[in-house]
């Protein structure tokens, strides 16, 4: 098999991303004004620099998403030096892995002399992720999301969102696993639940698009994971009171947990969320945050 290497350095910025977004689960993702960046080299031996030193063996999902897409493509990778520069919070729930995930599929496009098109990386970080809507925000920015036709091929949908939202993001200093995040969920779910769900979620899409506060805080009761999810989440109720005492249009998980988070209409109500918060839960981290319209860049460096 032949061997994928690099040409040269390059840079990858992936943006954080809020998914479910409450009635959204497993359908919506929402790309923040936070990011990720990576710097990719050609290298002799595999190196990883950056990150807590747990995340810098062959296991790394850079590294393995990196490989699987030079497999994917017939080639064996050649090891490559990996800088990473991260602000986004480990803690969970704004979508830290899909960034390693869409850096690795984009640099591993590049060794196998292909374009990192979004279409493709899509295509390649879903079958590694499993769920689709991180990885299509971090791709495309703003609001988005994807679907598979019945012959397997990829639609990709994305939403402008009203430049007023802003939004207030807790993070609590605990993780909650994805995997337990969905053990406690209901195996079953009934139709009339199906039902509630999908009309508010396209309503939901419609109150981000429109900067319609009132319409945002009326859709946002999901029936399907956060009130199984929220039990993991020791801070969830009072952090909900707190933000929507203070102004915020409407909460929710972000992803799995623990990251919280309060959508708001202007940068006056997300700092009152944000001092509440400060208040409240003074030592965890907090972030006032818009959308990211641009999703992910490569560069050479």
């Amino acid at each position: 098999m032949s061997v994928a290497r690099l040409p040269h350095p390059v840079e990858i910025t992936v943006p954080a991303t809020s998914a479910n977004m409450g009635v959204g689960f497993d359908v919506l993702g929402l790309a923040l004004s936070l990011e990720n960046r990576f710097r990719i080299a050609p290298a002799d031996s595999l190196s990883i620099s950056g990150c807590d030193e747990r995340f810098c063996g062959a296991d790394n999902l850079v590294w393995t998403s990196y490989r699987k897409t030079c497999e994917l493509s017939g080639y064996d990778a050649a090891p490559v030096k990996i800088g990473i520069d991260a602000d986004i919070p480990l803690t969970g729930g704004l979508g830290s892995s899909s960034t390693c995930i869409v850096t690795g599929v984009a640099a591993g496009l590049l060794a196998c002399g292909q374009d990192a098109e979004p279409s493709r990386v899509i295509e390649i970080a879903n079958a590694i992720e499993g769920h689709p809507d991180n990885v299509v925000a971090c791709v495309l920015g703003s609001l988005a999301s994807s679907c598979t036709t019945e012959d397997d091929e990829l639609i990709i949908v994305s939403w402008p969102v009203d430049e007023r939202w802003r939004f207030a993001l807790l993070c609590p200093p605990y993780a909650v696993r994805t995997d337990k995040a969905r053990m406690v969920l209901p195996k079953e779910v009934p139709h009339r639940v199906v039902e509630w769900q999908s009309s508010r979620c396209l309503a939901l899409v419609r109150a981000l698009g429109e900067g319609d506060g009132e319409l945002l805080g009326a859709v946002l009761s999901d029936r399907i994971h956060e009130p199984y999810r929220k039990q993991l989440i020791p801070d969830h109720d009072r952090a909900k009171k707190l933000a929507l005492d203070a102004g915020a249009s409407g909460f929710w998980i972000s992803g799995s947990g623990s990251a919280l988070l309060a959508a708001c209409l202007s940068d006056d109500d997300a700092e009152a969320v944000s001092a509440a918060w400060e208040r409240e839960f003074p030592a965890y981290e907090r972030f006032i945050l818009s959308t990211d319209l641009d999703g992910f860049e490569v560069k050479p460096v």
